[in-house]
């Protein structure tokens, strides 16, 4: 469906349960993904990724001195087995 009008998906996680999923997506073309998708009868929720890039930007000191408040909570994106 995305292909057919040149929407690239960059990264994709999926999280599936017994009665549904959620497929998460980074694509090129982020309203037209929406708009295809949402007309193919999907239930669509966006984030923009920009905005939370420059909420966490600083320069390299900062970043290497002052450790995250969540990097002991941090996890694996894929479950080990």
């Amino acid at each position: 469906m995305l292909e057919r009008h040149d929407v690239h998906m960059c990264a994709v996680q999926i999280l599936d349960a017994a009665d549904h999923a959620v497929v998460r997506t980074v694509v090129d073309k982020p309203e037209l993904a929406v708009h295809e998708l949402t007309e193919a009868g999907y239930q669509v929720f966006t984030t923009d990724l920009r905005s939370r890039a420059r909420a966490r930007r600083g320069t390299r000191a900062q970043r290497s001195s002052q450790p995250s408040p969540s990097s002991a909570r941090r996890r694996p994106i894929w479950p080990r087995w």
